[in-house]
């Protein structure tokens, strides 16, 4: 119960740090980049956080998720306007807004493990670039 606690306040910290970012009205894509450089900087950070919620007590993941999950709901309807700006300018394909931020956690959770497993040997503030550039070029509209 202590570990879920400190965890959803960290999570808490990060997702308030997104929504401010959002309320700031940038662009989707610069929405993202922001995001992305957010997300790293905290478990560069913070390591431990990922280690123990994602590798070593993963059943803390689930509870957490559960918890937060009323923030994140938040979150997408803040963003839902913006992201289909995005679509009807043509800038970004046209995507479930749920489905691009899972996929865009699923790269930035892999860069964290990659980054666990090489023993935190680089700075993982260095993945930024090609995160950023692998998920907008896939999302970006041709």
């Amino acid at each position: 119960e202590l570990f879920l606690s400190l965890f959803k306040s960290g999570q808490t910290e990060l997702l308030n740090k997104i929504l401010s970012l959002i309320r700031q009205g940038l662009s989707f894509t610069r929405m993202v980049e922001e995001a992305v450089d957010i997300y790293l900087n905290l478990f560069q950070q913070y390591p431990a956080y990922f280690s123990i919620l994602f590798l070593e007590a993963p059943h803390l993941r689930l509870k957490l998720a559960r918890q937060l999950q009323p923030q994140v709901t938040k979150i997408l309807r803040t963003v839902q306007p913006c992201y289909h700006q995005a679509i009807l300018q043509g800038k970004i394909k046209r995507v479930s807004l749920k489905e691009a931020i899972f996929l865009l956690s699923g790269l930035l959770q892999g860069a964290v493990f990659q980054w666990i497993l090489s023993d935190r040997s680089y700075s993982l503030t260095s993945r930024a670039k090609t995160i950023k550039k692998i998920f907008l070029t896939g999302l970006a509209k041709t």
